[in-house]
């Protein structure tokens, strides 16, 4: 789906709730957090670099074999990858028991990955609250592709950048995907093939919005996100003022 226009009023409302997902639900009008400032441009750059070059090595959304370490507590998911994907949205990466854990400073807001039968699972949890799902699927591309969208506003908040805003309600599907809802989870697949388990809310739909980047480069993704413009994948949904 193109970009559609929208009520000025909806438009304001979604850009709130964009720039506020990832930063644990604060108020738009909150001041500029310095933590969340991207690093300068050349280790940016580095890490983009890094980032492509091994996500060729990690196989792809297809099934390639993956070639990566494995954290403390067995989670097979590229770690610089995961370091590179949160580095500019003020997210560092830790290890645990059982997986990984992407952080903002201090904690506050927490992506937990770890193994499942699916393959890899990410949940999500803001300050003392208990964990709540995110996705689930087989693909450890699609890991690194549903952070990078979770963490886009954090991204772009930081640099005050406009908000960027993907199709997210169950009608504005990609071409070719389907969606079967099943209480608070959706599945997406496309072609017979499963991309993954969401949660799902009717109003705000994860698996739509994944639906528009499943199969983006992860690198080609997150430089959409630090771009001014969206360049060179998102462009067509920057929400302009």
């Amino acid at each position: 789906m193109g970009a559609t226009a929208r009520p000025a009023a909806h438009l304001f409302r979604v850009s709130r709730l964009f720039s506020r997902r990832a930063q644990g639900g604060g108020a738009a009008e909150t001041p500029r957090d310095p933590r969340c400032v991207p690093p300068p441009l050349p280790y940016l750059r580095h890490l983009l670099d890094r980032l492509a070059g091994q996500g060729r090595e990690s196989g792809d959304a297809r099934g390639g074999a993956a070639r990566v370490p494995r954290a403390r507590g067995g989670s097979p998911v590229n770690q610089d990858i995961l370091a590179a994907i949160g580095a500019p949205a003020g997210f560092t990466l830790s290890d645990l028991n059982d997986g990984l854990v992407l952080a903002n400073r201090g904690g506050e807001v927490r992506y937990y990955v770890r193994n499942s039968s699916a393959g890899f699972e990410v949940t999500r949890a803001e300050r003392s609250e208990d964990e709540r799902f995110g996705m689930a699927t087989a693909h450890e591309e699609h890991v690194h592709r549903y952070l990078t969208i979770e963490l886009g506003s954090s991204i772009r908040f930081g640099p005050e950048l406009a908000p960027i805003w993907l199709p997210h309600m169950p009608d504005d599907l990609a071409p070719g995907f389907a969606l079967e809802v099943e209480g608070p989870r959706a599945t997406l697949s496309a072609n017979g093939v499963v991309h993954g388990t969401f949660s799902h809310d009717p109003h705000m739909a994860p698996a739509v919005e994944f639906s528009w980047v499943a199969a983006l480069p992860v690198d080609g993704l997150l430089q959409s996100f630090l771009d001014e413009k969206g360049e060179p994948f998102l462009a067509r949904w920057l929400v302009e003022a």
